[in-house]
This record gives structure tokens, C-alpha cells and sequence, in this order.
């Protein structure tokens, strides 16, 4: 998570994001390689993946840059809740 937001913010994206989120193993500690981050603009998230995408992570692993099926916090929240009460309706 540090490594990352720093790399984020080391490269010129500081303000232009507010949530970031690193999944990791609970039981060996590590990352699973992959993390979530809100832009808080469509246009600052596909800046950063126009430049960054496949750009040399400090890790020495490359970024794979994917947007998500669903963007924004409140249809997150929606699209969450919805998959829930069809999970219950079976």
C-alpha cells in the first residue's frame, strides 16, 4: 500500500485520488498483487492509465492497468447490495 501511493504520488498524481486498497494473504502477509485506487475524476483515472500502464513498478514488476466493471463509490455501494439480496433470494 505505502509502495504504492508513494510510487502514485512520486509521479505526479498527489490530490487526484482517494481511496487505495492492497488485498493481502492474511496468513503469509504478503500482497496479492493487485489493489483497487479511486480517482476522483474519469479523466485523472484514464490519465493514469495512459501513462502508467505497463510503466516499471519500484517492485520490479510492470503495471497492468485495468478500469473496473462498475466506477464510482455509490454504484459500487448499489451493485454490492444488489448482488447481495439475489444471494439471499436463492
Amino acid at each position: 500500500h505505502d509502495l504504492l501511493v508513494g510510487t502514485m504520488l512520486s509521479r505526479g498524481f498527489a490530490g487526484t485520488f482517494d481511496f487505495v486498497h492492497c488485498p493481502h494473504d492474511f496468513d503469509t502477509r504478503t500482497a496479492n498483487g493487485y489493489a483497487f485506487v479511486n480517482f476522483l475524476s474519469a479523466d485523472v483515472a484514464e490519465q493514469f492509465r495512459m501513462t502508467q500502464n505497463k510503466a516499471l513498478f519500484p517492485a520490479n514488476a510492470n503495471l497492468t492497468i485495468h478500469p473496473a466493471d462498475v466506477q464510482g463509490f455509490f454504484d459500487n455501494v448499489k451493485a454490492f447490495l444488489s448482488k447481495r439480496q439475489r444471494k439471499n433470494m436463492r
